[in-house]
């Protein structure tokens, strides 16, 4: 993928960027930010993408704007080695139209999940994460997994069962 492709792929995939960090965010102009940000960070290692095609480019660019978001998220928060808030992309500092304890409640149930997901089989956990929390979807698992869309759907069904038995969604 030349320079071109990779700037036409990422304003392709912008918008789904946004929506990936603005879901961790929850705030537009850091969403926004960590967008761009991530972008800048992919266009200066550019030469890294010649050999990825469009579906590989976009992977790794949620990827990129997940970690982007973890890593604001920790600046945000200072952890403690009994806390697990560098795993919960639901911590947002209060705002004046947002109640701190639906925010805690909105973490401790994320932070419930990530755990749970954890402990699914290897092949659930990574279809789950990928089509939830990196924004694929079914197709785009099964490439990525290397397992047929039918079978992906069935490890998806899997997973969300046992999560839901898990932690009563």
């Amino acid at each position: 993928m030349n320079a071109d492709e990779l700037q036409q792929s990422y304003l392709s995939a912008a918008p789904r960027l946004y929506a990936i960090a603005l879901g961790m965010l929850h705030d537009t102009a850091a969403a926004e930010d960590v967008t761009q940000d991530a972008f800048v960070g992919i266009w200066q290692r550019r030469e890294r993408f010649e050999t990825l095609n469009a579906e590989a480019a976009m992977a790794y660019f949620a990827q990129a704007v997940r970690h982007q978001c973890l890593n604001r998220l920790r600046r945000a928060a200072p952890l403690s080695l009994d806390d697990d808030t560098h795993r919960s992309a639901a911590f947002v500092e209060p705002t004046d139209d947002v109640n701190p304890e639906e925010l805690l409640t909105g973490r401790e149930a994320l932070d419930r999940l990530y755990a749970a997901v954890e402990h699914l089989p290897a092949k659930q956990a990574r279809a789950f994460s990928l089509f939830h929390f990196e924004g694929l979807d079914v197709a785009q698992v099964a490439r990525h997994m290397n397992e047929t869309e039918a079978y992906v759907r069935l490890l998806l069904s899997r997973a969300r069962q046992t999560l839901k038995q898990q932690i009563a969604l």
